[in-house]
């Protein structure tokens, strides 16, 4: 509830000289968009589809490629496409488990909450299509637009008994230039060193293939954070 509040709070909308950050409703999803007026550029970001930026405008033409029609039918039926976030690992595990700190930690697929390749192996974590991103901090400036995610994972049992160890992301998406920078931060809480294997996949509209970027680390120790920027 506590979060609920908060987000309350953040403006509608924040505007400076070329740059815009507002919150839309689109097919009844809350979306946040970001312009860049002067390079014709608008970056569109679903929070509770995975955080995922799912529309990049630029003069008129959506530079991401996305498999759906329409944000409704990306909701009810996700599909890869568009730029989404794999973690906590990316792209596929060999079997179901993995090892950390000297230990082997089993993955439990009754929770039905990662998905599998045509080899059945677990593939791009637990939070490609979450819902549990909650926007922090939303503001445009005479420098860029940008718009700021957190998802607590250490608060959810069924993303724990697969990835035991205490954490929280939050994700930046800034326009400046014409150009989009993600950076992601991930804080340690846990009691041992947490390994990290996360990445954005990006499929542009005209070759519709990988263009994503991953950052990968042995471990980071308890209260560090780990910073990403792609």
């Amino acid at each position: 509830m506590k979060a609920a509040s908060a987000a309350l709070l953040l403006p509608l909308m924040s505007q400076a000289a070329n740059y815009s950050a507002k919150t839309a409703t689109v097919d009844g999803v809350e979306v946040v968009v970001l312009t860049d007026t002067a390079r014709k550029t608008e970056v569109t970001v679903a929070p509770s589809i995975g955080n995922m930026a799912y529309r990049m405008m630029v003069n008129g033409k959506n530079a991401l490629w996305v498999p759906y029609e329409n944000l409704g039918e990306m909701k009810a039926k996700p599909a890869m496409g568009a730029v989404p976030f794999l973690a906590p690992w990316a792209n596929r595990l060999d079997q179901d488990g993995y090892y950390a700190n000297g230990k082997k930690y089993q993955l439990n697929p009754d929770l039905a909450n990662f998905r599998r390749d045509g080899n059945r192996k677990p593939i791009h974590g637990l939070l490609v299509y979450s819902s549990l991103w909650h926007v922090t901090a939303m503001k445009a400036d005479s420098n860029g637009a940008w718009v700021t995610s957190r998802l607590d994972f250490w608060r959810y049992p069924e993303l724990m008994e697969q990835f035991p160890f205490a954490h929280t992301i939050d994700m930046t998406y800034r326009l400046a230039k014409g150009a989009l920078e993600v950076e992601t931060t991930l804080q340690n809480q846990s009691t041992e060193p947490m390994p990290v294997g996360i990445a954005l996949s990006a499929a542009d509209s005209h070759r519709r293939a990988d263009a994503g970027a991953a950052c990968r680390s042995s471990a980071a120790g308890r209260g560090a954070a780990g910073r990403c920027v792609q």
